[in-house]
């Protein structure tokens, strides 16, 4: 309603001497022009103005014939608390439970009669007025975030339903792939000529691998739904093992890699998987952003009770308005000359994520552009050390202490399924059969009673690796073999959904044969 237009209100009061004094105030001088007054002398006769065509507002009088002002309040009040209109409400009685009471029910204002003057009563409509245009303001914004809460709700669901597909698709081609390098590796002896392009593959495969599950576990981190692995683990092995893992990317650019760790373990309750992305991640931004033949040092001391790990570089730099942003999901550093142009820039958000997840923090200073960095992890020390920490695990030795197994392949992936079989029996003693869907899987299963079955959870044709695995489970003389499920999908509902079948194993793709290998051992 333009600032012009006269605003009508509604003086409902049983009273003719009350109304005309009402119509008075809002017709003076104080008002002149600004209202339209109308009136009704019921209840029901102030719900049917209403219904026909809504005043601006309403002047209420408490006590009306055929109803009460609260009462009448009570059917203006919608349920979220407002009225369809702003009201004012009028009493002789001066009660101020009867004014608690109406502003409970969404009254905007309350007079007692005969206690205020025209330029007061005006003012006050208008503030009931500009009150009620407040609220509904409030509410059409209310509801818009609402909207906007859903579908930012809706596009986070399905930006995580795309990244797990993402990584579905992506792991399941990378699987044959891995699998066949290692067929390579294992048949072709020490050949120059193919154990270089192998090794540079596998390199590059690794990375691929490295770069979905970055994707996947800055996901998790930001759903809150990244659980750790917790036990004692020792910081400078980490680092150790961290830095000899980052050695052949080093290489390859020519770096000088320093270590400076302590001659005695600093034992942190961390996950060592973790641990392992944490400075694994650092020590690949580092080689990335160092130019050739540059310097990368690691170093670790013990800080009060605290492990203080840096690492340092004397690569591009970083500008002062990026340092606040680095962490940042996808941020990425100036792409200057002697940088590698690859990653997705999501390498030191996870550092960050899983740095507080260990209940530790991670900063980074630099003096400028071409003059490197230097991130600092702080971990909380464990003091004193409740255990030694975890083992690590090795594969058993190709061949050795290896029992006779008959292994099923099922996978609709044909050259995941070939080249897993080809690998199984160059690791061991192992009889292989495959299929390819679930429906000829049963079949292989009863006809060849295998003790380990490893079965595809994504395979069409009606039915999948879960619904196989319960057939095989109910099969009868399968009930004691091994069941393995392989999956491109690395989410935590497929893990829980494995373990509520009761499977052996729930192993990602592409699944690291050495793991496999070990796995297979233990059967």
């Amino acid at each position: 309603m333009g600032p012009d237009v006269p605003k009508t209100i509604l003086v409902v009061d049983d009273s003719p001497e009350d109304c005309g004094v009402v119509r008075r105030y809002l017709e003076s001088g104080h008002a002149a022009g600004e209202f339209v007054v109308a009136e009704a002398h019921t209840g029901r006769a102030a719900l049917a103005r209403i219904a026909a065509a809504p005043p601006t507002c309403l002047v209420l009088d408490y006590d009306l014939p055929d109803t009460t002002g609260v009462a009448l309040l009570e059917r203006l009040t919608g349920p979220d608390g407002t009225t369809a209109v702003p009201v004012v409400v009028l009493t002789g009685q001066g009660s101020e439970a009867i004014a608690v009471r109406a502003i409970k029910l969404g009254a905007q204002d309350y007079l007692v009669k005969g206690a205020f003057t025209a330029e007061v009563f005006c003012q006050t409509v208008r503030d009931a007025i500009r009150k009620a245009d407040l609220a509904a303001q409030v509410a059409r914004e209310r509801a818009e975030n609402a909207r906007l809460i859903a579908e930012l709700a809706e596009a986070n669901r399905n930006k995580d339903d795309f990244i797990a597909l993402l990584a579905h698709e992506l792991r399941n081609p990378l699987a044959p792939i891995r699998t066949g390098l290692e067929i390579l590796r294992r048949t072709a002896g020490d050949q120059p000529a193919v154990e270089r392009p192998r090794a540079m593959m596998a390199r590059q495969l690794d990375h691929m691998v490295r770069l979905v599950d970055d994707l996947l576990d800055v996901s998790r981190i930001a759903r809150g739904k990244f659980e750790l692995r917790r036990e004692a683990v020792d910081l400078v092995t980490v680092l150790a093992r961290a830095a000899e893992a980052a050695r052949p990317r080093m290489d390859d650019r020519g770096h000088k890699l320093e270590l400076d760790l302590p001659p005695h373990p600093l034992l942190v309750e961390g996950d060592p998987a973790r641990l392992d992305q944490i400075f694994g991640n650092l020590l690949t931004n580092a080689a990335k952003y160092t130019e050739p033949g540059g310097r990368v040092c690691v170093s670790a001391r013990a800080e009060e009770e605290e492990a203080a790990v840096r690492v340092r570089d004397t690569g591009i730099g970083i500008r002062p308005e990026m340092v606040g942003r680095i962490f940042d999901m996808f941020a990425q550093a100036d792409r200057a000359a002697g940088a590698l142009a690859d990653g997705l820039g999501l390498g030191l958000s996870l550092v960050r994520g899983l740095c507080e997840l260990h209940g530790g923090r991670v900063g980074v200073h630099s003096d400028g552009p071409g003059r490197g960095s230097e991130f600092v992890v702080h971990l909380p020390l464990l003091t004193p050390a409740p255990c030694s920490p975890g083992r690590t695990n090795t594969p058993p030795e190709d061949g050795r202490s290896l029992k006779p197994l008959k292994v099923l392949v099922v996978d609709d992936n044909v050259d995941a399924a070939v080249s897993l079989a080809e690998l199984l029996r160059l690791i061991g003693p192992y009889e292989v059969r495959t299929a390819h869907d679930g429906a000829t899987g049963l079949a292989a299963a009863a006809d060849f009673c295998p003790d380990v079955a490893l079965l595809d959870v994504a395979m069409p044709h009606g039915m999948d690796g879960y619904e196989l695995a319960l057939r095989i489970r109910g099969t009868v003389g399968l009930e004691r073999t091994a069941l393995v499920l392989l999956t491109g999908f690395g989410r935590d509902s497929d893990r829980q959904r494995s373990s509520q079948i009761g499977v052996t194993a729930h192993l990602v793709k592409p699944v690291d044969p050495s793991l496999l290998s070990e796995l297979l051992a233990t059967i």
